[in-house]
């Protein structure tokens, strides 16, 4: 996910005074804030101890792997294993 910022600047058009124009420039993500979707997430299992239960809960209130992994903090692979033995074919 890149995030921009628009930054005015000004700058010469032809034969035109000086008029603002926008110009885009990326934001470092350490700056930016998270997603509101995974901050509920967070506190949805904040008291919850085993990575199991964590992303049982997460799943059924309909978060996606990538999303369930950034949130506890493991990666798509483990999640993927533990939905897939929580709910057998």
């Amino acid at each position: 996910m890149t995030i921009t910022a628009i930054i005015m600047s000004n700058k010469p058009k032809s034969n035109r005074k000086w008029e603002n124009t926008m110009a885009k420039q990326p934001l470092n993500e350490e700056h930016t804030l998270p997603s509101l979707s995974l901050v509920l997430g967070y506190i949805a299992i904040k008291k919850l101890q085993r990575l199991e239960d964590r992303i049982a809960i997460l799943a059924r209130l309909g978060y996606g792997n990538a999303e369930i992994a950034t949130i506890c903090n493991t990666t798509t692979t483990i999640v993927r294993k533990s939905v897939r033995n929580a709910h057998p074919p």
